[in-house]
């Protein structure tokens, strides 16, 4: 529940895309002229701005989801990707954030969001974006994994997996909290918390789904492979 449209602190854009154009107002996805589902793959078509128009796909692979987008611009842009909001008053047990990933483990639940646009640091930045008190519906005071990039002037696909749990349930820490059996357990799809040190940072969280059974429904010309 926006406070406003200025910055990501009255913005709280959880669960979507916003863009700007001078880094201060932001626009989400508000009225989409075009939907469309196939083969269990949602697609949405907006356009912030006359001159920009954005194509976004949705494929859920339990228990993450993963969501790509086709940014044409005749600007540049700014873009910030939010995961879940999440309770931010509890302590949390765990935190990260930095090149393509923005993690929150607390005793309010799990909420990771991975870029899978690119190796880490070639893409979206992660960062836990805290809105404004009041702008979530169901607490009084909110953080949200977020990935943020930069835009030129032309074409940008975007990819992330997202994943929230409710609760404590962290993989490996106290419960498995994905389903599945083993120290870190495994999701249907066969997402995994990494233990592996030296794995960019991911050891001990959920290890995020690939673009595969994506790929094949996006238009061609995509840059995460054949399509």
């Amino acid at each position: 529940m926006p406070a406003g449209s200025w910055g990501l602190d009255q913005g709280a854009f959880d669960s979507t895309l916003a863009l700007s154009d001078d880094g201060t107002h932001w626009r989400p996805c508000e009225e989409p002229g075009d939907f469309s589902e196939r083969d269990g793959l949602l697609h949405a078509r907006w356009a912030p701005w006359p001159d920009v128009e954005v194509d976004t796909w949705l494929l859920a692979r339990p228990p993450w989801h993963v969501r790509v987008h086709r940014v044409r611009s005749g600007r540049g842009l700014l873009s910030a990707e939010g995961a879940f909001a999440v309770d931010r008053d509890p302590v949390a047990h765990r935190v990260a954030e930095g090149p393509g990933h923005a993690r929150l483990d607390s005793p309010a639940g799990l909420c990771v969001i991975e870029d899978l646009g690119g190796p880490p640091g070639a893409g979206r930045a992660g960062e836990l974006v805290r809105p404004l008190p009041g702008t979530n519906v169901v607490v009084p005071r909110t953080v949200i994994p977020t990935l943020r990039g930069e835009h030129g002037p032309g074409e940008h696909w975007l990819a992330c997996a997202v994943l929230g749990l409710s609760g404590p349930g962290l993989p490996g820490s106290r419960g498995t909290g994905l389903p599945g059996s083993g120290p870190y357990g495994s999701g249907p799809d066969g997402s995994r918390a990494s233990g592996t040190p030296g794995d960019g940072g991911r050891a001990g969280w959920p290890e995020p789904p690939g673009l595969e059974g994506v790929l094949t429904l996006l238009p061609g010309g995509h840059p995460f492979g054949t399509g």
